[in-house]
């Protein structure tokens, strides 16, 4: 390649560089999920191109938040600005905001307040299962199975794993949770997309109603695609409940699980399942705000640490 032409590669590419990065304005405007504005919240955007490739940190990368809730920020950026959003008795937010093209002027931002965070059974569950086709009891108060050489004592739900295993491209893996009491069980759990940018992504409580016994769990691969039935899907969960002549509750306890149950080694001897799960040790308080700082599991090890709320 000639001298000359390298040279005019380069201007080019430098060219076209310049011509996409831009000066961005941006007006954030930060609320609670009713809408009211929030005060004081400190706004960082992340503006890579002044900080890492100028080297600059300047003081229009941030801003607080006047009475109606607005800031304005102002940097070089190409592609998109990461903002983060704190302010003290609120759950940090995060969110991406494209800007090419002029877009991304204008953003709006949910920070959701802590209520009443509280101490609670918080755990990074793997599950391996020892075999197929047998019912194994799990404890959700001590984190581990109910039998022998195991630490639970109070059999919360019944875990069963099946499979259908005709090769490695054709076969469906089953889990069955059977709760131990009729009016135990899982719920649903209704999210808002709106709290994706939220440290705290649930719902403050627990619903009251439309638990559900029994769960089953279906991870499928056949050559006309993959198909899944209660995977990673979110849930309350109510354990150890006790029901009036009437059928209503007179005595429950109220979990979470979030994001949901994950399956695995559908081709291995020992199956397992993975999920996060929050337990309030209090009766009949359907709080599941977690105060990461005060888990009531001790010696957990590293990967079974629960950092969000």
């Amino acid at each position: 390649m000639s001298t000359k032409l390298l040279l005019g590669l380069t201007i080019l590419l430098l060219s076209l560089n310049a011509c996409a990065v831009q000066q961005v304005n941006m007006k954030i405007r930060v609320h609670e999920e009713s809408g009211a504005p929030v005060e004081s919240a400190l706004v960082r955007g992340s503006f890579y191109q002044d900080r890492v490739v100028n080297k600059q940190l300047l003081d229009s990368h941030q801003g607080l938040t006047n009475e109606e809730g607005v800031t304005e920020l102002s940097g070089h950026e190409e592609l998109y600005v990461d903002l983060t959003i704190k302010k003290k008795g609120y759950y940090n937010s995060e969110k991406r905001v494209v800007v090419r093209n002029n877009e991304g002027r204008d953003v709006s931002v949910l920070l959701r307040p802590k209520k009443n965070p509280i101490a609670m059974y918080a755990k990074n569950l793997k599950l391996v299962i020892p075999e197929r086709g047998r019912e194994f009891g799990f404890d959700f108060f001590k984190g581990d199975f109910v039998m022998p050489g195991h630490g639970g004592s109070h059999a919360d739900v019944k875990i069963m794993f099946n499979r259908n295993l005709i090769n490695n491209d054709d076969f469906t893996q089953t889990v069955s949770l059977s709760f131990a009491n009729p009016t135990d069980g899982v719920a649903e759990m209704e999210t808002n997309e709106a709290w994706n940018v939220s440290d705290f992504k649930t719902p403050y409580n627990a619903v009251e109603n439309t638990y559900e016994s029994d769960l089953k769990l279906t991870y499928s691969r056949k050559k006309t695609g993959v198909s899944k039935s209660n995977i990673n899907v979110p849930f309350f969960v109510r354990l150890r409940s006790s029901a009036d002549k009437e059928g209503n509750i007179e005595a429950a306890y109220y979990c979470k699980i979030f994001s949901g149950i994950e399956l695995y080694g559908v081709l291995a001897d020992n199956p397992s399942l993975k999920m996060t799960y929050y337990c309030n040790p209090t009766l009949n308080d359907r709080n599941v705000e977690f105060n990461p700082r005060q888990n009531l599991f001790k010696n957990l090890k590293h990967l079974e640490k629960v950092d969000a709320p």
